[in-house]
Formats: C-alpha cells, sequence, structure tokens
C-alpha cells in the first residue's frame, strides 16, 4: 500500500508537496489547474523510468512483479478511445467451469492473506528497524563526546580522531571495533598526554647515552693491609715495655717530639733510649706505613674523580622511574666512600688497630646495570623520534583503549539491541521470504488454471449490463468475431466513439477501465499483483444522475467492505483493490463519494486538498466537517472582482453543480434554460462545459465580462426560486 507520495520540480509543484495516508480510500479535492492530474500522471508513468518525476517519490518503493497502477485519466482514455475503431478485449474468469473457478477465487483470496502477513511482518520489520536506529543514535551521541572532550584548539589527543571526528557513525564504529582489554590500561589520559609531550619536547633535543661508572677500587679495598695489627721490632729492648702499654700507636706519635726528656712526663729518659726506640720503628714499620698512605690517597684520587653528576644524566622526563632509584644507589655509594676514606685516614693515625674497609664493587655493579637500562631506554627513545608516526599510532591506540574500557558500558548495550534486532529481523525477513514464495505458487497455480478458463465475455456482459442500468440503450460494447477485440456500436453503425457526447465518452472509457481492473489486457497477464486504482476526474458535462452512478461504480467496485470483528471494533473485512486515489474538481462528486458514517470514513478513508498559490501546488489533509465551507468559500472568491477569470469560472460552477445537483438534486442542464438572450451565451458556455472537455482549456476571456456572468448567476438563483439564497451569499 501507497503512505507517502512527494511531488516536486514537476508542472506546478515549485515545492515539496506531501501526500501522507495510512488509508485503502483516499478523495482528493481540488480545482482545474491546482494539480491533480499530475499526480495521476505520476502514477501512470512511475514504472516508464520518466524524467520529468526525479525529485518525486512514491514510499515504500513499489516493485513492478507486486504493484500495479491502473490510472484513470485523459491520457487514458486517449490511449485507449481516440484514433481507433476498436479496443483491447480484457480477460476475465468464466463462469463455466465452476470448480476451477472457485479454486482460482480461494487461491485469490489465499494470496490476499498472505499478502496482509507480509504487510504484518514488514510494518514489524520496520518498526524495530526504526526503533534500532533511534537506539543507534542515542548511543552514538553518547560515544561522541569523545569529540567534544578531545578535539578544538590546542589538545594534543585530538589526532587520535583523524577520520572520525565529523562522523557520529565513524567514531561509534571505531570505538566498537577497539578491542575490550581484560583489565585497566597502564597508562591514564593524562600519562598519555605527557608522553606524547615529551616525545615532541624532545624532538629537537640531542639525547645521549650515559656512560658507566668506571671505578674499580677493589683492589685497594680488599688490600690485607687495613687488617693487619702493624707494630714495631720485637727484637727491640723497649718491645716488651711498648707492648705492655698496649698502645705503639701512641708511642710513635710522641717520637716527633722526644728529646733528652721524655715528651709525656718531662722525666729525663735513659741514655741509649731514643736509639732504642728508633730501633723499634725499623724500617718494615715506615714501610707499612708509606703503603697505607699510599693506598688511602689513591682511594681519594679515585673518589674525588668519580661522576658526581651522575644523577642529572637521568634528566630526561622517560628515565623518571630510574632517577630516584639511581640517586638512592649513588648516595648510597658516596656514603660508603666517604666511610672507607675515613677509615683508611683512620689507619693511618692509629697502624695497630685493625681497619675495615666496605666493598663497593656491588653498589657500582647495581648502579652500572641501572645505566645500562637507562640506555635500552635511551636507544627506545631515539627510535621513536626517529619512526615518531609509529609512536604516534602507539599512543593513538592506547587512547582508543582507554575509550573503550570507558564506554564498554555503551558498547554492551549497542551489543546486545543489534544482536536483538539482527535476530528479530531474519526471522522477519524469512517469514516475507517465505511467504512470497507461497504467492509465487499459488500465482503459478492460477495462471495455469486461468488457461482453461479465462475469456473476454464477461466484460463485454459487464459494460454493456452498465450501461443499460444508467438507461443508455442507444450504443453498446461487441465483441468482435474471432478477435480480442471489442467495438462500440449504434444499431448497425461501428466506429461510432466520436460521434458520442463528451458525457457518453467518458461513461464508456469509465466502464471499460472498471473491468480492466478486474481483469487483464494479456490472457496469461493476469497474475494477481497488488492493484493501486487511480480515478482522475471521471466526470465532465455530466447529468447530475450519471455522476451518482459514477459514484455508484467506484463505490461498488473499488470501495472496501467494514465488518466488525472479535472485539466489535470495525476492520476492512474485504478489499477489491489495495488501495484506492480519486481526484476531482467537483465538490458535490467529491461529497458523494464521501463515506457518511464516521466509524467507517475513520477505517479506511482519507479526505485531501490539491491548491494552488503563487509558490505552487500543495497537498493538505481535509477534513469531512470542510466540505461545507469549501461552498462557502467559493462565494468569497466570485464576490471579489478582482478574481481571475479562470478562477471566477471554476467557481462558479463548482457553485451550481453543489447548490443545484448536491443540495437541490436538480439536473444541472435545466438551471440555464432561463437564460434568455446572447448577454449570457459566454456564462453558459464557461459553466456548461467542463474544462477537460477533450484535453483543452477554454481561453477566449475577450467574451469575458464580470458584470455578466455575476447577473447570469443571480437569475439563475432568482429564476429556480432561491433569490433569498443568493442575497445571503452575496453578502459573504
Amino acid at each position: 500500500m501507497v503512505e507517502k507520495i512527494v511531488l516536486e520540480g514537476v508542472a506546478s509543484y515549485k515545492q515539496k508537496a506531501t501526500l501522507q495516508t495510512d488509508k485503502h480510500v483516499n478523495l482528493i479535492y481540488g480545482l482545474n489547474g491546482s494539480g491533480k492530474s499530475t499526480l495521476s500522471e505520476y502514477f501512470r508513468n512511475y514504472f516508464n523510468g520518466s524524467g520529468l518525476y526525479t525529485k518525486c517519490s512514491i514510499q515504500p518503493v513499489p516493485n513492478f512483479d507486486d504493484v500495479e497502477f491502473l490510472v484513470f485519466n485523459q491520457s487514458f482514455i486517449r490511449d485507449n478511445f481516440y484514433g481507433t475503431d476498436v479496443q483491447k478485449g480484457i480477460f476475465t474468469l468464466s463462469k463455466d467451469n465452476a470448480t476451477l473457478r472457485k479454486k482460482i477465487e480461494e487461491d485469490a483470496k489465499s494470496i490476499s492473506e498472505l499478502r496482509s502477513k507480509i504487510a504484518d511482518a514488514t510494518n514489524q520489520l520496520n518498526e524495530i528497524t526504526l526503533k534500532f536506529k533511534e537506539e543507534s543514535e542515542n548511543f552514538r551521541t553518547k560515544a561522541f563526546k569523545i569529540k567534544q572532550d578531545y578535539a578544538g584548539g590546542d589538545r594534543i589527543l585530538e589526532y587520535c580522531l583523524t577520520g572520525v571526528k565529523n562522523s557520529k557513525e565513524k567514531l561509534f564504529e571505531k570505538l566498537c571495533a577497539t578491542p575490550l582489554t581484560k583489565q585497566d590500561p597502564q597508562l591514564s589520559i593524562e600519562q598519555l598526554k605527557r608522553k606524547l609531550q615529551t616525545l615532541y619536547d624532545l624532538k629537537e633535543v640531542s639525547i645521549t647515552f650515559i656512560d658507566k661508572i668506571n671505578f674499580d677500587v677493589s683492589s685497594i679495598e680488599k688490600d690485607p693491609i687495613f687488617q693487619d695489627v702493624i707494630t714495631g721490632n720485637v727484637g727491640s729492648h723497649v718491645y716488651k715495655l711498648i707492648n705492655k702499654l698496649n698502645n705503639s700507636d701512641w708511642v710513635n706519635m710522641g717520637r716527633k717530639f722526644i728529646g733528652d726528656v721524655c715528651p709525656f712526663c718531662q722525666q729525663k729518659l735513659p741514655d741509649g733510649f731514643v736509639e732504642e726506640l728508633q730501633n723499634y720503628f725499623n724500617k718494615d714499620y715506615e714501610n707499612a706505613i708509606a703503603q697505607i698512605e699510599n693506598l688511602s690517597e689513591r682511594y681519594r684520587q679515585m673518589e674525588e674523580a668519580l661522576n658526581k653528576d651522575l644523577v642529572e644524566c637521568f634528566n630526561y622526563p622517560f628515565l623518571d622511574k630510574l632517577k630516584d632509584e639511581v640517586a638512592n644507589e649513588f648516595s648510597i655509594l658516596q656514603n660508603v666512600l666517604s666511610k672507607n676514606i675515613e677509615s683508611m685516614a683512620a689507619k693511618r693515625t692509629q697502624p695497630s688497630v685493625v681497619c675495615e674497609i666496605q666493598d663497593t664493587a656491588g653498589i657500582v655493579e647495581g648502579l652500572n646495570i641501572l645505566i645500562d637500562k637507562a640506555n635500552v631506554m635511551i636507544d627506545d627513545y631515539k627510535n621513536k623520534l626517529a619512526n615518531i608516526k609509529d609512536e604516534e599510532h602507539k599512543i593513538a591506540d592506547e587512547f582508543w583503549g582507554i575509550q573503550r574500557n570507558q564506554y564498554n558500558h555503551v558498547v554492551t548495550l549497542y551489543e546486545e539491541a543489534k544482536r536483538k534486532y539482527e535476530k528479530d529481523a531474519i526471522k522477519l525477513n524469512n517469514l516475507i521470504q517465505t511467504t512470497n514464495e507461497k504467492i509465487d505458487t499459488l500465482n503459478s497455480h492460477i495462471e495455469e488454471a486461468q488457461k482453461n478458463v479465462i475469456n473476454i465475455d464477461s466484460a463485454v456482459h459487464n459494460i454493456n449490463s452498465n450501461l443499460l442500468q444508467m438507461g443508455i440503450e442507444d450504443f453498446y460494447v461487441k465483441k468482435e468475431r474471432d478477435k480480442e477485440l471489442y467495438r462500440i456500436v449504434r444499431g448497425g453503425d461501428v466506429g461510432i466513439y466520436e460521434t458520442l457526447s463528451e458525457g457518453e465518452k467518458m461513461l464508456i472509457s469509465f466502464l471499460y477501465f472498471i473491468e480492466l481492473c478486474k481483469g487483464s489486457l494479456q490472457r496469461d497477464g493476469n497474475k494477481l499483483k497488488q492493484k493501486v486504482v487511480v480515478i482522475d476526474d471521471p466526470i465532465s458535462s455530466l447529468s447530475t444522475m450519471y455522476v451518482y452512478n459514477v459514484g455508484r461504480l467506484i463505490s461498488e467496485y473499488f470501495y472496501p467492505d467494514v465488518a466488525k470483528d472479535a472485539n466489535g471494533e470495525k476492520r476492512i473485512k474485504d478489499k477489491k483493490v489495495e488501495q484506492l486515489f480519486v481526484l476531482t474538481h467537483n465538490l458535490y462528486f467529491f461529497y458523494e463519494l464521501t463515506e457518511m458514517k464516521k466509524e467507517n470514513r475513520d477505517v479506511y478513508q482519507k479526505l485531501f486538498r490539491i491548491s494552488k498559490t503563487k509558490d505552487g501546488s500543495k497537498i493538505e489533509t481535509m477534513h469531512y466537517e470542510e466540505i461545507q465551507n469549501d461552498y462557502q468559500s467559493y462565494w468569497h472568491i466570485i464576490n471579489d472582482t478582482n478574481t481571475p477569470p479562470a478562477l471566477l469560472a471554476n467557481c462558479m460552477r463548482n457553485i451550481i453543480e453543489y447548490f443545484f445537483g448536491f443540495v437541490k438534486k436538480r439536473d444541472l442542464n435545466n438551471t440555464f434554460m432561463s437564460l434568455k438572450g446572447n448577454r449570457f451565451d459566454a456564462f453558459k458556455r464557461y459553466i456548461n462545459r467542463e474544462s477537460h472537455s477533450m484535453g483543452q482549456n477554454i481561453n477566449d476571456f475577450k467574451e469575458f465580462n464580470y458584470e455578466d456572468f455575476r447577473e447570469a448567476l443571480r437569475l439563475v438563483f432568482v429564476n429556480s426560486g432561491y433569490e433569498e439564497h443568493y442575497k445571503e451569499m452575496s453578502k459573504l
């Protein structure tokens, strides 16, 4: 079923005009020239690929294999009746084979039910698709906050959004495609920023490797002399005395102050005492002291040569983690070295005391291990700087890993909604597919059965029966012998279409169209497509009776049957065609087609109005109560002396048709008999003649005179006994 029609860029539709409907029957009212024929022609040319309608559309998009647009308008009459004596036969089902006919009807009913099933499934599919689109848009909007947070200004991580920051869809796809890490990312966003900024800051800086510590003092620290108890000559006569004092270091210190008296007690020393002291502190003792001094001096010099700026070499930001560890270890080394130097100095002063010298080799080795680690990191960073784009990609991956974790709840909800939608969509699509296959099978059965029961005789009978019911007896339709063609016959004459009146031409054309909607122009072309019927102004200069009969035919052959369902609600019980669009300029005819019962009207019918302004044609929904208001609006138009002639004539004709045809049920032809004189000839021609007759408009405005038309209209009402009504409406 057609749900939406958009007309734009064709004929009077300068701007987009939309007709939206959910009803089976759609009545469209509009004055001549408002754009009705453009709408019907769009339907007629839809499957022809005409370039006139590039901006126009029908939704859902019709499928040629499933949908057939049957359009009755002036083009249909011209194509089928003008310039030819015969019309193509319309193939319908014969009543002769009741069994086959019943089977075809049953299959056709099954197809109708299956199509309803497809329509329901399609509606469900559209609903869940729309819901999923709305949910997806909501998820995308939430995730798009990533762009708002990291794009714009001097935001250093904006490059991570390259290619996705201008599209919600692409950004969300990127987020969903990023794997979810099992644990929180090691780096935070702020750390990533610092990492990247450091990379940029050091891009132009020369980064050098750190020299390892060359401090091999193990031989000094492990020299056994520091463990030795250094004393004088045991063979000296003073050995026992010094040994008893147990302080050779004290004695040695006093030697430089010795003279004839003791430097400590100031008593006179025994003869030969100084020589004995010299013998005690002999050359071996002096050599040991000299060795201690030499080792201590070498150790001190090496300590002074040690790189005191080692910690500063770790000032690169990417070495921050190592810097504190190096500083701590280097401080320990310096403390140990200081203590060792102090211990060596003490040994020099007190050679007899055992000196403990700490081994620094392990500390130095630990520092060199840290330096090796730093140099590996420096080498890695040099490579990063040399391949900065690769590093940016790695940081971008880390960035998206963080975002994926942060927005995991959004992605999870989206994936759950997607899985549910895809599961339901697959189920509905499978249902639609299998149902279409069943329809194809039933169509094949119908086509096979039709070969045995199809003919054109029923259409001939139906057309002639309808002519008789409308009181037309002087012409009829006759089947050509041995040919699948019709001829219109009057008496014994054939080829008489051109001799018919405008009303008779319209009637016979419309009856032919009705049969076409029921059948097909090809013997094997009666596949049961969904028929969308479009009827554009099926009345012209018809009498009120014919207008009524045409309205009856439309409602009889195209309107659905309505019945209450099990819940007491009124529903469409049976459809003759899939959908119906009727367009007319005649307010009386429009009212005649309108469903009088509101509860039925609400089930299957919708009203529209096409109007044209300086901005082009537009389509609006119309309410039942507005029909009478339109009658009043016509009076407003003709009471304005500035109304254009063509519009004035149209409005006067609609006033007369509505009042005398619809309200008073009088034959319109009789309303002009009281107008005498040539003065009103133009009025009678304009009002009596349908502007669509023979596809031509009347434009002889030389004869137009507003006062003559106004006076003629007044006389029509006065002579018919409705002068008071005229006076009342003339005041509007």
